[in-house]
């Protein structure tokens, strides 16, 4: 006989889209299990779960509301101004941070702010993390 099977359905929950929001929050932390921390090749070190969000997706982002002065001044300038780079997460959520003020609110990043900014985009996009540099490079685009 012939057996009727429906594609796509026993995964339905891991296809869904995932919300805006929860793509745009901070980058989340990962724990491998004990098996995966044993395999040949296996990461080390602090593991992260990063999107990088598109023009569109930034435009639209309304959750958390966009305050440019703060987030550029307590968020954004620290982690790409700093002599020492600070963890690629943390680089990476300011380099997502700045991206929304550029589409969002681009008057709050003044020449003199920019003049700041440029060396840790900069840094940035020629980083070994490709996650990272694709962030810097649509920071550049935006």
């Amino acid at each position: 006989g012939i057996e009727k099977v429906e594609v796509g359905t026993e995964n339905q929950e891991e296809d869904a889209p995932i919300p805006l929001e929860e793509k745009a929050a901070q980058p989340k932390k990962v724990e491998l299990s004990e098996e995966e921390k044993a395999m040949n090749g296996a990461p080390e070190g602090e593991l992260f779960e990063v999107t990088v969000l598109t023009r569109e997706e930034l435009l639209a982002l309304s959750d958390p509301p966009l305050e440019p002065v703060p987030e550029l001044s307590q968020k954004v300038l620290p982690a790409l101004e700093a002599a020492e780079e600070p963890s690629w997460n943390v680089t990476f959520d300011a380099l997502t941070s700045l991206r929304r003020i550029l589409v969002q609110r681009p008057a709050a990043v003044t020449a003199r702010s920019c003049e700041k900014l440029v060396p840790g985009v900069e840094r940035a996009c020629r980083n070994s993390r490709s996650i990272l540099a694709k962030n810097a490079l649509f920071a550049c685009a935006d």
